[in-house]
């Protein structure tokens, strides 16, 4: 009965487990996370034979609590070696809840886990472009390392074995997609696009200064 009063006035509150405890759950997930914590440190690594305890553990947390922040930045980061799959879908999960919409490092760690686990294939690198821009829309002011993993990941997309005109053609596209607008620094989600790009073109002929399309590129930058 407490659950369902709770739904009225709490819509979100569907996300949590049907458990009966009398709507009693985030009270739950507090005592399950110290739970976790002292699991955790008794542990000398997450490894394949303790995995699947980790993630249930961690499961549990954000099933009575779909809002605890820290228990999947922790959780996913916890057992994103041994499953990195798992650990993106973990992260998912959280990125898709309403709550948690201003949270951009939760999709950075999404991203970050697509693009280091060791199976950045096509459709990972792909995936991962998503989360990193999701992760720069949400941040108000986005970190450097932020930017920089989601231009690499797009630079990377593009399968040129040239990774300095891989990033300028990313660079040139984010800029000749906004060149028409007066205002480019705030029409970009890029938030230093002309100082990047004009370092990217600057870099590239003078390390490829014969390249026809780094040339071509940049003359039409500068």
């Amino acid at each position: 009965y407490m659950h369902e009063e709770q739904l009225k006035q709490m819509p979100y509150r569907d996300l949590e487990s049907k458990a009966p405890i009398g709507g009693f759950h985030k009270f739950a997930s507090d005592i399950d996370w110290m739970f976790v914590i002292q699991y955790m440190g008794g542990l000398k690594s997450v490894s394949k034979e303790n995995v699947d305890e980790v993630i249930k553990r961690f499961e549990k947390i954000v099933a009575y609590d779909p809002n605890f922040e820290n228990a999947y930045q922790i959780g996913a980061m916890s057992f994103s070696v041994e499953e990195p799959e798992k650990a993106v879908a973990f992260l998912e999960k959280a990125c898709d809840n309403p709550q948690l919409k201003n949270n951009w490092k939760l999709p950075f760690y999404a991203g970050f886990i697509l693009t280091h686990s060791g199976k950045d294939t096509p459709e990972n690198v792909k995936k991962a472009i998503g989360f990193y821009e999701m992760a720069i829309k949400r941040s108000p002011t986005p970190e450097m390392y932020v930017v920089n993993s989601y231009l690499r990941a797009r630079a990377k997309a593009m399968g040129i074995n040239n990774d300095k005109l891989a990033m300028l053609k990313v660079l040139y596209k984010e800029w000749k997609k906004n060149s028409g607008m007066r205002e480019i620094e705030t029409a970009s989600i890029i938030p230093d696009i002309n100082q990047r790009i004009l370092k990217a073109a600057q870099e590239a002929r003078r390390e490829f200064p014969t390249d026809k399309e780094i040339l071509e590129a940049s003359e039409s930058i500068m």
